[in-house]
């Protein structure tokens, strides 16, 4: 059994690594992330400016760090994004983005810090609205730069060796966030496709497309947490009969052909979800059937196995089927009653084969010889 950390932070990162399989939860998750760095650097910009009785920047970056912040807070309680939240997302970005750059302050130095805009564009938006997002950034740069109306806008005194350089740098930086979240991406499909090949093949049977055993172990523990006072349970446990004998006489290629074919009449009965047991026994868990109704299903299915046409020497291929039934009481247990079923089904071998049987003192059935 694997040990959970003990310190609180690898707990916390644990948590976080499992639930950022999501894609949305990631981009919230970054989203929130970039606000609280923005609304971090924004306060300590202030005292900053405080400090150097720049008065008029401190007021504006007070109310930026203070907008970021709420906006963090809010986002931290409704914990998903909606399109609402992607569209004031853009509107804070962007009035951050042109104050810095209009603004400039000492030597041009705020304008640098929307170089991070640049790099997380792509992470925070997504490729398609992240590419859209930092081209649109571009656009403005060279606008404000290098276009006379733009020009009248700047407050800042960028050098001509800055006005050049800067929208390279931006654009480097999107070429880079871009690439990031393209390997990022590829990484997490890839990642994805493997969890799902991986939980197929740990909850699935390979041969028959049934669920497994696996999965049936953790469907019992379900069962057992979701049963309350009121409910029935039943256990119906199948075998094919003279399975062995099959293999022998025709080969194992045959048989399983002949697994896949019974395995299909089995579960397209669409009344519960039936599982391959191991080798040729299948079982299932039904909740709040009668007695009746119960006993009447496992024989239509003994019976539709009986009428399922199957090329193999002009022989029939018929089932023997265990059940057992029970009322919720506060001695329950699903252990007992599939130990229970598969006694049945050793009495429907015994006394035959090709029938329905049951040991259960609560529901005695036997199929008519």
């Amino acid at each position: 059994m694997k040990e959970k950390p003990n310190c609180f932070f690898m707990r916390k990162i644990e948590e976080y690594t499992k639930k950022i399989e999501s894609e949305e939860y990631r981009r919230y998750h970054t989203i929130l992330v970039v606000f609280y760095c923005l609304s971090a650097v924004s306060l300590f910009m202030c005292i900053m400016n405080i400090v150097t009785e720049k008065y008029e920047l401190a007021v504006a970056t007070l109310a930026f760090g203070t907008v970021t912040l709420i906006y963090c807070i809010v986002l931290g309680i409704i914990k998903k994004l909606n399109l609402l939240s992607y569209v004031v997302t853009s509107i804070i970005l962007e009035t951050f983005f042109l104050y810095l750059v209009v603004h400039g302050g000492t030597e041009g130095f705020s304008a640098i810090w929307v170089v991070i805009l640049a790099i997380s564009g792509c992470i925070t938006f997504g490729l398609k609205l992240g590419s859209i997002y930092n081209l649109a950034a571009i656009l403005q740069l060279v606008f404000l730069f290098f276009f006379p109306i733009g020009q009248r806008l700047v407050q800042a005194d960028y050098t001509h060796s800055f006005l050049m350089r800067f929208p390279i740098l931006y654009t480097t930086a999107s070429v880079i966030g871009f690439f990031l979240e393209v390997s990022r991406s590829c990484s997490y499909k890839h990642m994805l496709g493997l969890k799902n090949k991986f939980e197929t093949a740990m909850n699935y049977d390979i041969l028959t497309g049934l669920h497994n055993r696996t999965w049936f172990n953790t469907y019992v523990e379900k069962v057992e947490s979701d049963i309350s006072r009121g409910d029935t349970v039943g256990v119906l446990i199948a075998d094919i009969d003279d399975f062995k004998k099959i293999n022998d006489t025709y080969g194992h290629i045959k048989g399983d052909e002949i697994l896949k074919i019974i395995a299909q009449a089995l579960d397209n009965t669409g009344e519960f979800t039936m599982c391959r047991w191991g080798g040729e026994e299948f079982i299932t868990i039904v909740k709040n059937y009668t007695k009746k109704d119960f006993s009447d299903l496992a024989e239509r299915m003994r019976e539709k196995v009986n009428k399922t046409e199957v090329n193999i020497g002009g022989n029939k291929i018929s089932i023997s089927i265990g059940i057992s039934w029970v009322e919720w009481s506060e001695d329950f247990s699903l252990a007992k009653q599939i130990h229970l079923a598969d006694d049945g089904l050793i009495m429907a071998k015994r006394l035959g084969k090709n029938l329905v049987c049951s040991l259960d003192s609560n529901i005695a059935v036997v199929s008519e010889l």
